[in-house]
């Protein structure tokens, strides 16, 4: 199975320096604590640090639950016809971006060795929010979706909710869905 990841690096990089501030704090609390200073003075220094670090320590766990809410969803896309090419998965979060250039995620995934009786499964890991994904099977391996008359897609294509326009492009709404659990699946079937 391919996997991407959500880009949280900047996350671990802020818990980790509040982890060696608070080390830091805690060290120098008990090693360099003048023994002769007033006794008043020593409580007061002891009572004050502590507890700034103790509020920074609370606000990191806190902030854990918010910006650690990602969902791990399992797509599986269906009818696909042959492993020659490549199979591209486009996440969106809004009608803005929908179909356009700009995209959550953007996967290429080689099909040789994945698919298994016309099916491939792919895991995502996105933050919880609303997601329209659209998956189509670059046959000819030219690294974009070919369209044919009056621009209908020429290749094979999904969209999450199995959403079929009648008439028209696509609309967000119609293929967005929403992740906002834990572990998540869905299914797309391609149709040429």
């Amino acid at each position: 199975m391919a996997s991407i990841e959500y880009q949280g690096l900047n996350y671990w990089l802020v818990v980790y320096l509040l982890v060696i501030r608070l080390i830091k704090v805690f060290y120098r609390e008990r090693s360099i604590q003048p023994i002769v200073e007033e006794e008043a003075m020593s409580k007061k220094r002891l009572l004050k640090k502590p507890m700034t670090a103790f509020c920074v320590l609370v606000m990191a766990v806190f902030s854990m639950g918010t910006l650690a809410e990602t969902s791990s969803l399992k797509l599986t896309v269906k009818n696909i016809q042959s492993t020659t090419g490549n199979l591209f998965i486009n996440v969106f979060d809004s009608e803005d971006t929908f179909l356009g250039d700009t995209k959550v995620i953007a996967k290429e995934v080689v099909l040789e060795g994945l698919l298994k009786d016309g099916t491939a499964e792919v895991d995502l890991v996105l933050p919880y929010g609303t997601y329209a994904i659209a998956v189509y099977h670059d046959d000819n391996a030219n690294g974009k979706l070919d369209h044919g008359f009056f621009g209908i897609p020429a290749e094979p294509m999904g969209l999450s909710n199995n959403h079929v326009p009648k008439f028209g492009p696509p609309k967000f709404a119609k293929a967005a869905m929403k992740v906002g659990e834990p572990q998540q699946a869905t299914t797309i079937e391609l149709i040429d």
